[in-house]
């Protein structure tokens, strides 16, 4: 693999780490958020004052759930979305270039056409592994998008 390419694949490990760490951070909260609402749902308001607070209590909470949701799962999840989607698009111009490169070399002729088709082989060989790290690159940002969905979903569902 070329410089260029472990670029790339940098690139994506990098966003599939970052990805990671915000789901264990997301599930950190929802497992917060769990534990303060039982913590909520095991009170016994007797008088209406304090049926109140503990009303005004799960409102304040389902505040901070959707505002955790919002700014430590979804926002770096997008961001981190849009990032492989950069190296997605890199990786398919790349893959684009390799392919008409294989078309130009594979225009030798005569006794050099063994040459040229050496090279196009290769050139599409390269374009074949650019085209898989765009699609890589497109899974990861798929599946970190329905991963932050799912956990920020579940945390704000929690009050």
């Amino acid at each position: 693999m070329g410089s260029v390419k472990t670029g790339l694949d940098g690139r994506i490990n990098q966003g599939r780490e970052a990805g990671d760490e915000i789901a264990q951070t997301g599930q950190e909260k929802v497992g917060e958020a769990q534990e303060s609402r039982q913590a909520i749902d095991g009170t016994n308001a007797v008088d209406d004052e304090t049926q109140a607070a503990v009303q005004e209590a799960m409102n304040e909470a389902k505040t901070i759930a959707e505002n955790i949701a919002s700014s430590e799962i979804r926002e770096p999840s997008d961001q981190i979305g849009n990032e492989l989607g950069e190296v997605s698009n890199e990786a398919t111009e790349y893959g684009d270039r390799e392919t008409e490169n294989a078309g130009s070399a594979s225009g030798a002729v005569g006794d050099f056409n063994s040459v040229g088709a050496t090279l196009a082989q290769k050139f599409e060989q390269s374009a074949q592994e650019f085209n898989q790290l765009s699609e890589t690159a497109q899974s990861t940002a798929d599946a970190l998008e329905q991963r932050a969905d799912a956990i920020a979903s579940q945390l704000e569902s929690t009050f």
